[in-house]
């Protein structure tokens, strides 16, 4: 009579062998993350400079001060809009079909 293997009897073997497996990876693998510590590494801790697209003299050298001042005239010109948009008149509904009447310009103006 031929004899089953219950799962218990199988499922050793395969933990086993998956155990012994994460534990000789747990093992390598900070080696490999740690490289070798022979190589001399740039002054940017090993990392490539920025990718910068222009030729030199193009960009300004105070760049932060420059995108700071874009910003700033960006967020006066959405005040700015926003000023406008609150300062027109209420939308009037008139006549018989609905229309707009009187306040068609202004809001064209601000593409609203």
């Amino acid at each position: 009579m031929k004899r089953y293997l219950r799962l218990s009897e199988i499922k050793w073997p395969f933990l086993l062998f998956g155990t012994l497996v994460c534990l000789a990876a747990l093992l390598v693998s900070p080696r490999m993350l740690a490289g070798d510590p022979q190589l001399p590494s740039n002054a940017n801790n090993g990392l490539p400079p920025p990718y910068n697209p222009y030729p030199f003299g193009i960009l300004p050298s105070d760049l932060n001060s420059e995108i700071e001042r874009v910003r700033r005239e960006a967020a006066f010109i959405e005040q700015e809009a926003i000023a406008e948009w609150q300062a027109l008149p209420p939308l009037m509904l008139t006549g018989q079909p609905p229309t707009f009447q009187g306040v068609g310009r202004g809001r064209l103006a601000l593409g609203i």
